[in-house]
């Protein structure tokens, strides 16, 4: 999907949109409220990319995320789009390096998040592996999380894996990456599933190439159309 508007409003109109399309809970937790999130009225601001000088920030997010640059990845770009792009008070806890670090990472994401949840409105778990991270932020301390989800992180078949899941796949609000994930997710009982397919920056198809920069490359695509 390509879009020519302002990627970071869009991205961050979608994501509250999805946040704001469910119930909000009314009932207070053990040690905590769940605070208020923002309006559709709100909403329709930052669609509009009002936000100047002195106006309320709509919400604080912490992004807690394993797939980060300098590691290169789809998941890797989405997080990185989507945390740089979300203009809001932020913080973000990332993993960028190999996935042999989630030794220590996850529970380092899961004691940082649990130590700190009361400082942020939201906090947004970049896969279904991390849900352990949000499951004591929630149960205990009333914090709103929401779980991205890509297909693999629900489907992968290892039975640790998909008991660990079951224990802890716990959410206010899922965003699936495509109508397919979106599927899986509810096939497994998950409430609040919301679709937001993925966007492409319009700055990706303003590379400037010349069409004869490479001879060979020429010489076999003759008759053909290379995207």
């Amino acid at each position: 999907m390509r879009t020519d508007r302002n990627p970071y409003l869009v991205r961050k109109a979608l994501f509250l949109e999805a946040l704001t399309a469910f119930p909000l809970r009314a009932e207070s937790r053990r040690f905590g409220g769940r605070r208020a999130l923002p309006s559709r009225d709100t909403l329709g601001e930052a669609r509009g990319g009002v936000n100047g000088p002195g106006s309320r920030p709509l919400m604080k997010v912490l992004f807690v995320t394993r797939k980060y640059p300098p590691r290169i990845g789809g998941m890797e770009s989405l997080s990185y789009e989507l945390t740089v792009g979300f203009p809001e008070p932020k913080t973000i806890v990332a993993l960028g390096g190999s996935q042999l670090h989630l030794l220590w990472f996850l529970p380092y994401a899961l004691l940082r998040t649990a130590l700190s949840a009361h400082k942020y409105d939201v906090i947004h778990l970049g896969d279904a592996l991390l849900c352990s991270v949000g499951f004591i932020p929630r149960a205990l301390f009333g914090r709103r999380v929401v779980v991205s989800v890509h297909g693999l992180d629900l489907t992968f078949s290892s039975r640790l894996y998909q008991l660990y899941l079951r224990l802890f796949l716990r959410a206010d609000a899922f965003i699936a990456n495509s109508e397919a994930t979106a599927e899986l997710a509810r096939a497994r009982g998950l409430p609040a599933v919301r679709s937001i397919s993925l966007g492409v920056a319009s700055k990706y198809f303003e590379v400037q190439r010349s069409l004869h920069a490479d001879v060979e490359l020429e010489q076999r695509r003759r008759g053909r159309t290379v995207l």
